[in-house]
């Protein structure tokens, strides 16, 4: 397996994020969410605070990733990737889309990593949502390579964030390199 040997996942309204980076002064986003992520990153940069992060003549990729994290409805964090990998194929969610979450005015950079729609598929997403539970029963009896406490762990946590997914217009977005 090439790529990270973790994984972030979020679910996250790509549409809200988007009309929040081209529309949302920066300055609002901070005051609804003071400790989140768009507050610590302006805190290190030269940006003005009263335009959207869109209008940025810098550093909008990071923003916008910013945003992201911000807005999302659940998240998984700094997941061992074989454990995630093996979890989403125990609920048939699928290989990630390998597309730029990135609006396209800015594009993914160059980076090897990136910000990427995994699923945009909201039947998808509720029908893995829905295997949770079987997959979770019948674990103990699957061959899985990755310890089988790890891969019950992160398919709770899984769950969690398939919950969140499920409704109309969430999609699930995964940070790094997906490859």
């Amino acid at each position: 397996m090439s790529g990270p040997t973790t994984i972030t996942i979020h679910a996250v309204d790509l549409e809200q994020a988007g009309s929040s980076f081209r529309r949302r002064p920066l300055n609002q986003l901070i005051d609804s969410l003071p400790r989140g992520r768009v507050a610590a990153v302006c805190a290190g940069l030269d940006v003005d605070l009263f335009r959207p992060a869109g209008e940025s003549k810098k550093h909008r990729r990071k923003l916008f990733e910013a945003i992201v994290e911000d807005l999302a409805k659940a998240s998984l964090w700094d997941t061992p990737r074989e454990a995630f990998d093996e979890a989403v194929h125990l609920v048939d969610l699928g290989d990630a889309s390998g597309a730029s979450a990135y609006p396209a005015d800015i594009g993914d950079g160059g980076s090897p990593s990136i910000l990427a729609i995994w699923c945009a598929d909201n039947e998808i997403i509720q029908a893995a949502a829905g295997k949770v539970p079987d997959a979770l029963a019948a674990l103990p009896g699957q061959l899985v390579t990755t310890d089988p406490a790890l891969v019950h762990d992160v398919l709770e946590e899984l769950a969690k964030l398939l919950k969140e997914a499920s409704h109309p217009g969430v999609w699930l977005l995964a940070e790094g390199d997906i490859s």
